[in-house]
């Protein structure tokens, strides 16, 4: 990457081989970091990184059976829907992909959310708007082991990268 370029605009957001591309409002991606100061003796002597809530908020104007699945999060099947089971809580992490789409099929500025799980504790969010109704789906990212380190993202060409 020679020159730094933060593009602007809409996004795709691919999770579990399903893409996200209708959006009620903007998609937010945090990473904030928590350190822990380190002393010697009565001294600070500087930070360590202990982790990093990463979440990726995603307000959804299109309503489907499996964006509705993904926003509820914990359910059980019926034969012409689900009921809500609040008993079946899996953080299992999968990679989340979000792709700026005004920079084509590169995926240098890609954010890659190594292993991303549905947040079960935002709970169902379903807003009625006259101007247009949406659902919400919070993202959020554990750590993973690579190369003998913590990671929680990953920034650029991930697919040249090998990362996923």
């Amino acid at each position: 990457m020679s020159e730094l370029r933060i593009p602007i605009g809409f996004c795709e957001i691919t999770y579990d081989s399903k893409v996200l591309r209708f959006f009620a409002d903007e998609c937010e991606f945090k990473a904030i970091p928590k350190y822990k100061k380190m002393y010697s003796g009565f001294d600070e002597v500087g930070y360590i990184l202990e982790e990093y809530d990463v979440s990726l908020t995603v307000p959804l104007v299109e309503e489907t059976y499996e964006t509705l699945k993904m926003a509820i999060y914990n359910f059980d099947h019926e034969l012409n829907g689900f009921y809500d089971n609040p008993t079946q809580v899996n953080s299992e992490g999968k990679p989340l992909i979000i792709h700026p789409i005004d920079i084509g099929a590169t995926k240098e500025y890609d954010i890659v959310i190594l292993n991303a799980f549905i947040d079960p504790e935002m709970g169902f969010n379903r807003v009625f708007k006259k101007e247009q109704d949406s659902i919400s789906i919070r993202f959020k990212g554990k750590s993973k082991k690579i190369n003998d380190k913590l990671h929680w993202f990953y920034i650029g060409d991930w697919s040249a990268s090998g990362v996923i």
